[in-house]
């Protein structure tokens, strides 16, 4: 579940960055260059941030291994204080 939920907003935000169009026509001023900066940098870091949870994810579940069955106490040989 985890999986679709990270391809779903990996996918959800390379849509978002798609979409933005440039006019060429005329030259962007300094603020719209450091809006489109700022828009850059932050989608690369939440997709870095993504990618990071889907791996560890991944890894997490490769090494996930169940847990020993418990014993009782007359098999280990404990005897509780009175």
């Amino acid at each position: 579940m985890t999986h679709s939920i990270l391809t779903t907003g990996m996918s959800l935000l390379f849509i978002t960055l798609l979409a933005i169009e440039q006019p060429e026509e005329k030259p962007m001023s300094l603020e719209e260059v450091d809006v489109a900066r700022h828009r850059e940098i932050t989608s690369k870091a939440v997709s870095a941030i993504l990618l990071l949870l889907l791996k560890w994810f991944k890894a997490s579940r490769k090494y996930a291994r169940p847990l020993p069955p418990r014993r009782s106490s007359t098999e280990t040989g404990f005897v509780p204080a009175s």
